[in-house]
């Protein structure tokens, strides 16, 4: 019984050492190629230079039909990645309009900005 347990608990180590000491990249799944600036495997290149005497660009056309929604055909890599988000590269408007201090004490250590519509930290001056 011993004997067996410990060849049980051999074999769950030999695992555990193959999966955590090699990124498997000397034991690709058919069909496939480890990508290591992306960390997993992508289908093995299977195009054929139609022309050879014109060189081939490596890239690889989308596949017929739309895209699956939030995705974007990455020409280089020949599959879908996720789409990239939309951003507003226009900064919002800023205002040119000062505002007015608020009536009232002036909070110890601050000055007011006119421009934020804001107290701000007093700046330190020490004199001499």
């Amino acid at each position: 019984m011993y004997l067996m347990a410990a060849a049980v608990l051999a074999g769950i180590l030999f695992v555990i050492y193959i999966l955590f000491s090699s990124s498997g990249t000397n034991n690709p799944p058919p069909g496939k190629v480890w990508a290591p600036d992306h960390g997993h495997w992508h289908d093995a290149p299977t195009a054929i230079n139609p022309n050879p005497s014109e060189p081939s660009t490596g890239l690889t056309p989308p596949p017929p039909g739309p895209a699956p929604e939030g995705k974007a055909w990455s020409t280089e890599h020949g599959h879908w990645h996720d789409a990239p988000t939309a951003f507003n590269p226009t900064p919002p408007e800023t205002s040119t309009e000062l505002i007015p201090q608020p009536s009232g004490e002036v909070p110890d250590g601050k000055i007011w900005s006119p421009e934020h519509g804001h107290w701000h930290n007093a700046p330190n001056i020490s004199t001499p």
